[in-house]
């Protein structure tokens, strides 16, 4: 499984984006950080759906993961969940009333209006 996991994006430099590549032809850092751009991670993620290889789930999940890596020479860990996206579209709670003219935004953006 370490051959086809990158650490995030923007934690990746060229060395390490090389790196990864050569680890796998699968690897996920020909989605998140392509060195051809972002067309081109569509077309390999076309592929990939095409060969099986990246598959939508056939029911609604939610996966747990952690993520251990080096940043500014300091250990971190991160852990969160992913979930799988819905055959249609997913309603996101909303905040309203707060009295202002902006448009209503996700509950997780800034409380500040």
């Amino acid at each position: 499984m370490a051959s086809v996991l990158a650490p995030p994006y923007d934690q990746i430099g060229p060395e390490t984006q090389a790196r990864l590549y050569e680890m796998s032809p699968w690897n996920i850092v020909r989605l998140t950080l392509p060195r051809e751009g972002y067309a081109a991670a569509r077309a390999t993620l076309d592929a990939w759906r095409g060969a099986g290889i990246f598959e939508r789930e056939r029911e609604p999940a939610i996966y747990p993961y952690q993520q251990v890596y080096v940043a500014d020479g300091a250990p971190v860990t991160r852990r969160g969940r992913s979930s799988s996206p819905t055959s249609g579209p997913t309603p996101v709670p909303r905040r309203t009333g707060c009295g202002c003219s902006r448009r209503p935004r996700p509950i997780w953006a800034s409380s500040s209006c």
